[in-house]
């Protein structure tokens, strides 16, 4: 039982150490400049496509019901 007791200080004690062998890159970041913010001009484009597709079908379906 008394290994048991032991285990938890060691732990925490490990755990306050830092870690060796981690380069600086693989350490992350924190801050603004992180990461680049994400361009949405493509993704615009093609829900606009879509968009466009969608309004043309439906009047076009729109034309036809009322023939």
């Amino acid at each position: 039982m008394q290994g048991h007791a032991d285990a938890l200080p060691q732990a925490l004690e490990r755990a306050g150490e830092p870690r060796c062998g981690v380069s600086e890159f693989d350490r992350r970041e924190i801050g603004r400049d992180t990461s680049q913010p994400y361009n949405h001009r493509g993704t615009i484009v093609v829900a606009s496509a879509w968009l466009v597709f969608y309004v043309i079908v439906a009047i076009h379906e729109w034309i036809i019901s009322t023939r």
